[in-house]
């Protein structure tokens, strides 16, 4: 069986052929080091540098911390407006048939530069050095890599993320987007400063900044 394809996801608006969408195409640049972001733990993936999967993953979850207040405290009602719109596992419904909880927004990623390795140095001997190491600038986000020899660090990535969602969700999505854009990142420890993006464009214009 062949592999799918990281960059994609399925189609979960194929079942709401009545329904009008929008599709965005945005472009991204990393602005701090990406850490972790592939299939392994704590390391980047030189190929599929970002995935499908992960950006869904970032945007589910900001939608909680953007759009969860309008539910009066109700994690119930929450936890049903998120699986309507981000999905959920299938299950079967009250009539007892499948319900398969697919996505109503399709995200595809498109790689635009896939980066290099970032390379830390020993600010005494100029030698490379683990990017945890305690001598480095890095070491308070990086201290993981000290025990993953092989692992790295990638800068300069840059990406293309065509969403495509039901133009009803239009500020939901929206909201995701702004908040992970703006607090998120990708890959692991964005909390730590790892992962930061910038959106550079928006369907091929600047986009409006606050």
């Amino acid at each position: 069986m062949a592999r799918p394809d990281p960059t994609l996801e399925p189609p979960g608006l194929a079942s709401r052929p009545n329904s009008t969408t929008v599709t965005q195409v945005r472009e991204y640049r990393l602005i701090t080091p990406l850490f972790g972001g592939g299939v392994r733990p704590a390391e980047a993936d030189p190929v599929t540098v970002v995935r499908a999967s992960e950006v869904r993953g970032q945007l589910r979850f900001w939608w909680r911390a953007a759009r969860g207040g309008r539910f009066n405290g109700s994690l119930q009602e929450m936890k049903a407006a998120e699986d309507r719109l981000w999905g959920a596992p299938a299950r079967f419904d009250s009539q007892g048939k499948i319900a398969a909880g697919q996505s109503q927004v399709h995200v595809v990623v498109e790689p635009i530069d896939a980066g290099s390795d970032f390379v830390v140095r020993d600010p005494r001997s100029g030698r490379p050095l683990s990017a945890g190491a305690p001598q480095s600038p890095y070491s308070y986000g990086a201290f993981p890599l000290n025990d993953k020899q092989d692992a790295t660090l990638r800068e300069n990535v840059r990406f293309r993320l065509r969403i495509t969602f039901p133009a009803e969700a239009r500020a939901d999505v929206e909201a995701a987007l702004w908040t992970w854009e703006t607090f998120g990142g990708i890959g692991a420890r964005t909390r730590r400063g790892f992962g930061a993006l910038v959106c550079e464009l928006v369907d091929g214009k600047a986009p409006d900044r606050p």
